[in-house]
């Protein structure tokens, strides 16, 4: 399952941003949204709806509304009322969902073991929550059994376009969400927004998305006060190759807002990850102080041994490797990947404390851990 998850954001790192383009859309009742996005570049909220960025359609929007029937086409989908039966194919939707209350509206996960919120945990349990396949092989019957009003998905990897317009052809609507596609950490929590405005909660959305914002920014504030920022390698090899984040990506604005510098390895300006063999990470591994995200190592011994290189890595030497899976289950699961599309004011705090102690003094850690 980790390996699934971290598939996942390897495609969505690839994938790089997108660039929203205009579409034009039917006639029907609206629903009036809320205010304009403050960071996210993935959806709109208007007067006319909620529009989605679909990367089926090579980056042409999708408008979602509110209406007196019900209409599913490739740039227009009316829903009748707000959902109420809702399948999540990422458990990072079921942290969207849960920052809402709204946990007891899904019906279906895939793979369940990997969802660590104990709302959905408990219902999974009691059969009020199935699970759907697993994030690579999703399964349409199961799906289509629990008569959802709408699937929550994504594009970068498992089902093929086909599985979707099968959906679609019965009338259920499959909503792209592009939370993975930002450039910043805020603009993948704002999507809480877009998901609030499909489930009817759009004050509710609103009010959480600022309240995050606002810590946010304190934390970028306290890190504003640090000396000197410290240069950090990222991830591990996958298949022989070492994919290197962009300086555009939103793990690397995470770290530049804790007072630290990714090695990009001269992709400063890069919404992507670059793809790198060993020895050309030889050299930023060399240069780096900290090492962050090495594979699903919790310990520096699973480390070196994946390779003996590794060992001659300053950060190594020093103990400063870090891992984010503090919060993790039996199953595989990886908090930092549900929970924490919702919490980046706490992640920021964790890599803060990492960087610069002295500005977090008795500082307790979320999500990462220092590797022994």
């Amino acid at each position: 399952m980790e390996k699934s998850l971290r598939v996942k954001f390897l495609l969505c790192a690839l994938l790089g941003a997108a660039v929203l383009l205009s579409v034009s859309c039917g006639g029907g009742v609206s629903k009036k949204a809320g205010g304009v996005q403050e960071h996210a570049e993935g959806f709109t909220l208007t007067e006319e709806g909620l529009r989605v960025v679909d990367p089926r359609a090579g980056g042409a929007g999708v408008v979602y509304r509110f209406g007196d029937s019900k209409m599913l086409s490739d740039t227009l989908v009316t829903f009748v009322a707000a959902p109420r039966r809702v399948v999540c194919l990422s458990t990072t939707y079921v942290a969207f969902m849960s920052a809402l209350g709204l946990e007891e509206r899904i019906v279906g996960v895939s793979s369940g073991g990997y969802v660590m919120n104990p709302i959905v945990e408990e219902r999974l349990a009691h059969g009020l929550v199935k699970e759907v396949g697993s994030d690579m092989s999703i399964d349409y019957e199961a799906v289509v059994s629990l008569h959802p009003d709408v699937v929550l998905a994504y594009a970068t990897s498992g089902p093929k376009p086909e599985f979707y317009g099968r959906l679609t052809s019965l009338g259920i609507p499959v909503v792209m969400v592009g939370d993975y596609m930002e450039r910043t950490p805020l603009a993948r929590e704002e999507w809480v927004r877009a998901i609030g405005w499909l489930m009817g909660a759009e004050a509710k959305a609103d009010s959480v998305h600022s309240a995050v914002a606002e810590r946010y920014e304190d934390a970028r504030r306290i890190a504003e006060r640090a000396q000197g920022r410290p240069k950090v390698l990222l991830n591990l090899p996958w298949q022989e190759t070492w994919y290197v984040p962009g300086g555009k990506t939103f793990v690397a604005e995470a770290f530049r807002d804790a007072g630290a510098e990714v090695l990009t390895a001269g992709h400063d300006d890069s919404p992507s990850s670059t793809p790198m063999g060993m020895e050309d990470v030889l050299g930023l591994a060399l240069q780096a102080d900290f090492w962050f995200h090495p594979g699903m190592a919790t310990t520096l011994r699973e480390v070196v041994e994946q390779n003996e290189l590794f060992s001659s890595f300053p950060a190594v030497k020093r103990g400063q490797v870090w891992n984010n899976n503090l919060r993790q289950n039996a199953h595989g699961g990886n908090d930092y990947y549900e929970s924490g599309v919702m919490a980046p004011d706490v992640i920021l705090r964790d890599l803060l404390a990492i960087f610069h102690p002295e500005l977090m003094p008795n500082h307790t850690f979320t999500y990462y851990r220092q590797l022994r």
